[in-house]
């Protein structure tokens, strides 16, 4: 299976640090590296909190997976990093030289996030010095200064705040979400040189642990870094011990193997065009690690769990693009996304009672609770006199067509009866009553229209029957 290897002179560190972005469906990390500053904390599925511009949008949760190093009380840079993502097994390393005033190192690491314990996220660094020389402290915090990009780009939202943190075995602290709708524990736990744990350390943006040793040319360093992120507290500490007991090596191996077990049933091969072929199977990777096999419902924003572009939302991209590969190769996944719109139905249904409408109208943007999450304008300057009026929540409509569609596909591919009686054809009826509401009779052409809609491209606002629409509406019905 291919390996994918990025630098830092040939494309940006944030575009590199979303293709290099490791998920289990659960929990997700971004692929920048440990040893530097970065704005990305993690992200976990379904946890959302209410914001003032874009209702509710995945939570930037505190980043608990850096390892920073100093020497002789310098920070130390890097040089230059090279990241290699193995889509067989799962996991992303990462090279580089480090450097500070008294010298520099060469640092080596592995990082996944865990197909099994679903919380975890490990990291395992080699280090060494080159000509450093001096005393190399290593810190392993769980940084609490984290906040959501919004608009204007000045402005940031802090989106949880810390309950409770305490350092016994292991730094422990309990976040929840700034609206109080999700609480979670976050466990972090370093094994740095001396052995398991090093010296506590609390600043206030910092809970962690850090280490200092003395080197010079030659010396080798090993540095194990593991963070927790659970929203049952004892399960957060139950994977943190046995990641304790069980070592980075024997983490990574059963990792791989269920990777390359995923690699196996899933009997892709691609022939022919080589960029073609990089390009199918490194998307497919990602497609195929945001979907948690674990949970009930799957929620899968537009950008995936690899960022918080468009806030975490849910848009009709998910039923119309990503289902039917998951149709195809994990139907299991594709009966969740469907149940996503199960779960958030009644919102639908409410959806269309305020816009006037019968039936069910799903939402242009939605997020864990379903329902309308598109901004109605976004402000453009900080005194919020200069504003951008959003219409697609008021007149994208076809999504409710698309996900009646994809009900549809799903049970001609499947047959699933229990799905349809249950739930599916309660969607397919109560979306259809919605389009006998919204269609309009046109006497002069001796049919129905709809008119004033925004279709698929966004382009076009206050269209009458733009083709997609129709198209969607009239298999809708």
């Amino acid at each position: 299976m291919r390996k994918f290897t990025f630098t830092e002179d040939r494309m940006s560190r944030e575009v590199i640090a979303t293709l290099t972005t490791l998920s289990n469906g659960f929990v997700s990390i971004r692929g920048d590296p440990e040893f530097a500053e970065s704005k990305h904390g993690a992200l976990v599925s379904g946890v959302y909190s209410s914001t003032p511009v874009f209702y509710r949008e995945l939570v930037n949760l505190p980043r608990a997976h850096a390892l920073y190093l100093e020497l002789e009380g310098a920070p130390m840079v890097p040089e230059g990093v090279k990241y290699t993502l193995d889509i067989g097994g799962g996991f992303l390393e990462i090279n580089a030289t480090l450097s500070s005033p008294a010298g520099r190192v060469h640092y080596s690491s592995r990082r996944f996030v865990h197909r099994v314990l679903k919380g975890l996220v490990g990291i395992r660094a080699s280090i060494r010095s080159l000509d450093a020389s001096g005393r190399l402290c290593v810190k392993a915090p769980v940084e609490l200064d984290t906040t959501n990009p919004s608009v204007p780009p000045e402005v940031s939202v802090k989106l949880y705040r810390v309950v409770s943190a305490e350092c016994r075995d292991f730094p422990t602290l309990d976040v929840e979400t700034a609206d109080g709708r999700y609480r979670l524990r976050i466990v972090s736990l370093a094994k740095l040189p001396g052995g398991i744990g090093g010296g506590f350390y609390a600043t206030s943006k910092h809970v962690g642990q850090a280490a200092c040793v003395d080197v010079s040319p030659g010396t080798s360093l090993l540095v194990e870094r593991y963070a927790v992120f659970s929203l049952e507290p004892e399960d957060a500490l139950r994977q943190a011990r046995e990641a304790a007991s069980k070592g980075f090596e024997p983490l990574l191996e059963e990792h791989r193997e269920l990777w390359e077990r995923e690699w196996r049933e899933l009997g892709l091969s691609v022939e022919g065009d080589e960029d073609f072929a990089n390009a199918l199977l490194l998307n497919t990777f990602h497609l195929l690690q945001v979907y948690n096999d674990e949970s009930e419902v799957f929620i899968l924003p537009a950008r995936g769990l690899h960022g918080y572009q468009y806030r975490g939302h849910v848009f009709w991209d998910a039923d119309i693009y990503a289902l039917p590969f998951y149709l195809l190769f994990k139907p299991e996944a594709a009966r969740k996304m469907l149940e996503y719109r199960c779960k958030n139905l009644d919102a639908a249904v409410e959806n269309a009672r305020r816009h006037g409408y019968e039936g069910a109208q799903y939402p242009c943007e939605s997020a864990d609770d379903g329902f309308e999450a598109t901004p109605r304008e976004i402000p453009l300057d900080l005194a919020g006199q200069r504003k951008l009026r959003i219409l697609t929540g008021e007149l994208e409509h076809h999504i409710t067509a698309d996900v009646a569609y994809a009900v549809d596909l799903y049970y001609r591919f499947t047959q699933d009866r229990e799905f349809l009686e249950r739930c599916g054809l309660r969607i397919l009826v109560l979306t259809a009553r919605f389009w006998v509401s919204r269609a309009q009779w046109d006497p002069a052409r001796g049919r129905y229209v709809i008119r004033n809609v925004i279709g698929p491209d966004e382009y076009h606002v206050g269209v009458d029957n733009n083709f997609y629409t129709n198209v969607m509406a009239k298999h809708n019905l």
